[in-house]
């Protein structure tokens, strides 16, 4: 999936500037709200700080284009759970020549060590944990399709869930009113334009987010 060969492409290129001394000062990697958290993991284990962005890398290309003015972070790594992935950010957007020469360079690397790219990806389930994502599509099409999401989302947004599946809601986002509850207590969601997405995140850890498409029904 996009979320694995993410975090493969994240393991080697985060390894290899560590070995070779190439990592930047305040290194920065960008993935979005419905992106695993297993890349998180790995670029925490590698000094390097993740920011998260809406779905869409026109978002992650324009926090490229930020820092690359400021200068307070610099780029090493931004991908989206949809198998965007974008090496060097001459592109402002997801580039699949670059993935592919990288995870071909990454398996040539590991193929002479007598790994496989799903090892790689196994090793790092045994050092972070292993994770699992899905993801279910509903298709309501035409005006009345559209009617019928505007009231989901709606709903959704005026009976806040406590529980999903048997399993508590501990804190929600919805970045469609910028707010944030944890535990009860209210929170401002800032860095973000508004879209009509909502993620809750359970006591056991995993998390949920309902999100309808921009561009399909």
């Amino acid at each position: 999936t996009g979320n694995q060969s993410g975090a493969v492409l994240l393991e080697y290129i985060l390894s290899q500037r560590t070995q070779k001394k190439t990592m930047p000062e305040h290194p920065v990697m960008f993935n979005t709200v419905v992106t695993s958290d297993l890349g998180e993991e790995i670029a925490r284990k590698y000094g390097v700080e993740t920011e998260k962005t809406l779905t869409g890398f026109k978002f992650i290309g324009e926090k490229v284009a930020k820092y690359e003015i400021s200068h307070a972070k610099n780029y090493v790594f931004g991908y989206e759970e949809s198998y965007g992935s974008l090496i060097k950010p001459f592109v402002r957007d997801k580039d699949a020549q670059q993935a592919c020469l990288m995870l071909a360079e990454a398996a040539c690397y590991y193929q002479a060590q007598g790994k496989t790219l799903l090892d790689v990806l196994e090793d790092c389930y045994r050092e972070h944990g292993y994770f699992n994502e899905s993801q279910i599509s509903i298709e309501l099409e035409g005006e009345a399709g559209a009617q019928r999401i505007r009231e989901i989302i709606a709903k959704l947004r005026s009976e806040r869930l406590a529980e999903i599946a048997g399993r508590k809601v501990v804190k929600w986002e919805d970045f469609g009113t910028f707010e944030r509850c944890v535990n009860g207590a209210m929170e401002k969601l800032e860095g973000f334009t508004k879209s009509d997405v909502l993620k809750y995140f359970l006591e056991d850890g995993s998390w949920i987010a309902v999100r309808p498409s921009g561009t399909e029904p």
